[in-house]
């Protein structure tokens, strides 16, 4: 489904219906959908569009995107509450956050201490602390007592080795025990396991929020009246918010005097089976899964954006594959002013890559390189790095790899627009590249 500015939406109509009885489902006290497809297939886009058209005026709703992929947990929830609008008080989760932000600080504080104290394990140290998301990891390790719990939460841990990672945990752990005995109990409380109070209190803040924000009393209220929560790009909030949304925050809605729904947009449904184990009554179905647009709805789309020079639409109808998103940037180019300008080349590779990380951004800028992406071709230009681990990423990365190629490449669109930018920026870096990929 695309919007053209406020015209009607093209394609996605069988989603659109789906979506919108999830949205007035009020059989359920959380209900919890799946909307699923690669990256650049539109989720968002559909996503916002269907509720733009929805008549929804008592819904709160809060939203998390995975525009910043390193943060700290109360970073996250930061993000969260400040997305809700009309000035909405959340103090009580503000407080706790704040607490908790303090005992981070500490948490470094002491590790750093440590890496004093024990000069081999500086470089793990180091890498922990400026990583927030591996902070977090091995906080959740020294709250388990067990250091493989960091591993899974954060794998590049494990190349530092079980023993070095054991004494930061159990340095960590005594900073648990005895650094935080002359605080409050409810910090000591937050140190030993921070999910549960922040649910608590982020929950009673929801409640009092839903209640003022229309002038009544909320168990007065319809029961209708709902909180909308979207997380948007799943995979890149990390480990540590699944386990905060599948365990105490969900527990907490299910308490809560008001009525969740819950959106998840992501490549696939969540791997987690406390999904299913804990959560499977809340959710209202099988996943609304995207794909991209038939021919017709995409020659349609760039009709209705103005499009009318036959040769620009036959050739973004072939360099896009129904992608909404390539669709929209190469419309943008091909009416814009800057068309052709490195602007409009970091603009376009900006999107194509915004939910990547630092290092898969690397790699995307090398592959494009290659006419044919196989182990042996990425170790020519990325012969630092785990080719299969690559090889890997760019199967499972729709947005992309060419469907239409008989072997995996990289589509003509995306590939041509990030070399004319490194040539650009870097023409000595352009010319090694381009020589190290010739086979």
């Amino acid at each position: 489904m695309v919007s053209v500015d406020g015209q009607r939406l093209v394609g996605r109509q069988a989603q659109r219906d789906t979506l919108l009885g999830w949205l007035s489902d009020a059989s359920r006290h959380v209900g919890i959908g799946f909307i699923i497809g690669s990256g650049g297939i539109g989720k968002t886009w559909f996503l916002d569009e269907v509720i733009r058209g929805a008549n929804q005026p008592d819904t709160l709703r809060l939203r998390l995107t995975g525009d910043a992929v390193d943060r700290q947990f109360a970073r996250v929830i930061e993000e969260l509450v400040a997305s809700a609008r009309d000035g909405a008080d959340f103090a009580n989760t503000t407080n706790v956050i704040g607490e908790l932000r303090d005992l981070f600080v500490d948490f470094e504080r002491e590790l750093r201490e440590l890496a004093d104290r024990n000069k081999e394990l500086a470089e793990l140290v180091g890498f922990v602390v400026s990583h927030a998301a591996v902070v977090a990891a091995v906080a959740a390790a020294t709250v388990a007592g067990d250091p493989g719990v960091a591993v899974k939460a954060a794998p590049t841990l494990a190349k530092y080795g079980d023993q070095a990672l054991k004494q930061v945990v159990e340095g960590a752990l005594k900073f648990r025990v005895f650094a935080v005995k002359k605080r409050a109990r409810h910090v000591r409380e937050l140190a030993a396991d921070p999910f549960p109070i922040v649910a608590r209190e982020l929950v009673r803040d929801l409640a009092s929020v839903l209640a003022v924000s229309r002038g009544i009393r909320f168990w007065r209220a319809s029961r209708h009246r709902r909180l909308m929560i979207v997380l948007d790009d799943w995979e890149r909030l990390g480990p540590e918010l699944e386990r905060f949304v599948v365990g105490p925050f969900l527990d907490a809605l299910e308490r809560a005097p008001f009525a969740t729904t819950i959106l998840i947009l992501g490549r696939a449904r969540p791997r987690d089976e406390a999904w299913n184990r804990k959560h499977k009554s809340k959710q209202f179905g099988d996943p609304i899964s995207l794909g991209p647009l038939t021919r017709a709805e995409s020659e349609q789309y760039l009709r209705q954006r103005g499009l009318s020079d036959e040769a620009a639409v036959a050739r973004i109808l072939q360099e896009t594959n129904g992608y909404p998103l390539l669709l929209d940037l190469l419309v943008e180019d091909e009416v814009a002013e800057s068309r052709g300008s490195i602007l409009s080349l970091e603009r376009f590779v900006g999107r194509i890559t915004q939910w990547m990380s630092d290092e898969q951004r690397s790699w995307a800028e090398r592959l494009a390189f290659l006419d044919d992406v196989n182990v042996d071709a990425i170790r020519r230009v990325l012969p630092d790095v785990d080719a299969q681990q690559v090889h890997k990423w760019f199967r499972e990365e729709g947005s992309l790899r060419d469907r239409r190629s008989e072997h995996f490449s990289m589509v003509p669109a995306i590939r041509s627009r990030i070399c004319r930018l490194l040539q650009k920026q870097s023409p000595e870096q352009f010319e090694a590249l381009k020589k190290a990929a010739a086979p």
